[in-house]
């Protein structure tokens, strides 16, 4: 560490539980049920310019493939409701579908996420923008990741109110509801950038 802006990583959240496994009937679906909830304390997300507040999720798990092979989506949401409750709804990134490759059964897969403030607003609009990737080399084709946010979509989310506590939800969603396919999240880390 340089020392010049003493910024540092603080660790805000730590969980290696494994989640309840999330299999798919129809929409999204948390990948952290049975976890507790990821959360960003209220004013954590204040400074925005050359040291803008900045937030890194960091998720283990595994990803199983039947023979009748859906799409899988991903991506992190987040609410502000009491209490924690999933929604997909103020999604702060998601990948593009991907189809896994052929069948697998419990195979490890990373989501590597940064969460930035760009503008900081003193209503429900300060802005974020979310960058990263899902990897899974054992799933998913050559060059066996996908980007957050997809391929010509925008990075940016523009719902956030700094004063209010959050909840962050990395989640999934199938193109087609199909018995079998599932993830099960091994662990999840929350780290501050502030």
């Amino acid at each position: 560490m340089s020392g010049y802006t003493m910024t540092q990583n603080e660790l805000l959240y730590a969980f290696h539980g494994a989640a309840t496994t999330t299999t798919i009937a129809t929409g999204t679906q948390s990948m952290i049920v049975g976890c507790p909830p990821i959360v960003v304390q209220g004013n954590y997300m204040t400074n925005a310019g050359s040291h803008s507040s900045s937030l890194r999720l960091k998720v283990f798990g595994l990803i199983t493939c039947t023979a009748t092979i859906p799409t899988f989506t991903f991506g992190v949401s987040a609410t502000s409701a009491q209490p924690a409750a999933f929604a997909s709804t103020n999604a702060l990134g998601t990948t593009a579908a991907i189809t896994p490759t052929g069948t697998t059964a419990n195979t490890p897969f990373w989501m590597d996420v940064d969460i930035g403030l760009r503008t900081l607003t003193q209503v429900a609009s300060s802005v974020l923008v979310c960058d990263g990737e899902v990897r899974c080399p054992g799933a998913f084709a050559s060059p066996f990741s996908a980007t957050i946010p997809a391929a010509g979509s925008s990075a940016t989310s523009a719902f956030w109110e700094t004063d209010l506590q959050y909840f962050l939800w990395p989640y999934m969603a199938l193109g087609t509801a199909t018995t079998g396919n599932s993830v099960t999240v091994q662990s999840v880390k929350l780290y501050g950038e502030n």
